[in-house]
């Protein structure tokens, strides 16, 4: 399906190396806790530098994207790891959010 969303922000290394510094940035921001924050990836290095961070169930791994969803599994419980972009939409209707 196709959704109506305006990126507000796109931050790459040149603005900070730091996620969390970026994660902060964009929640002051938009005026949200860390608390509300979601972050979807592909690679292992996000899930260790954002799991002490943000709540560790919402690092949602990417398995179709750099290393795999096999790689991903090896620090993210299966239920945060998708294998296909639209089981996205399934993991949020399993959840308690108010979307």
């Amino acid at each position: 399906p196709e959704i109506d969303l305006e990126f507000s922000h796109v931050l790459t290394g040149d603005e900070h190396h730091s996620k969390e510094h970026k994660i902060e940035q964009i929640c002051d921001d938009w005026g949200i806790g860390l608390d509300q924050v979601w972050y979807f990836t592909d690679t292992l290095s996000d899930v260790y530098e954002l799991r002490n961070f943000i709540a560790a169930e919402k690092i949602i791994g990417c398995g179709w994207g750099y290393i795999g969803s096999a790689q991903l599994l090896k620090e993210l419980p299966k239920k945060q790891v998708v294998e296909k972009p639209g089981e996205l939409l399934e993991l949020f209707d399993q959840s308690s959010l108010n979307l």
